[in-house]
């Protein structure tokens, strides 16, 4: 699956964070999380479904919240954007970028 996506924005990066689009991946870190990120920058993952809002996997039921209420609630912090290749090929006119 690596090979089909990329890193669109990462929190170590000095870029500011680029306007979500429906359907990246939003790595997301949890500092009191008993999952350890092995070697990872973020300990869950959730799937943004657009106008702010995201879905994501808790204890085996998929919630949909604002993502924004999510990080407030929870503590957590987004760690990374990750877009599927197409939408990056996309966003270079059709051609695919190189690496």
């Amino acid at each position: 699956m690596a090979e089909r996506n990329h890193s669109v924005w990462r929190r170590t990066s000095n870029k500011p964070r680029p306007e979500l689009r429906p359907g990246q991946l939003l790595g997301i870190y949890f500092p009191d999380s008993a999952e350890e990120p092995d070697g990872g920058d973020y300990t869950h993952m959730a799937l943004y479904t657009g106008n702010g809002t995201i879905a994501h996997n808790f204890l085996g039921t998929i919630l949909h919240e604002k993502l924004g209420d999510f990080i407030r609630r929870s503590g957590c912090n987004l760690r990374e954007v990750i877009a599927l290749k197409e939408e990056r090929k996309k966003a270079n006119g059709g051609k695919s970028a190189k690496r």
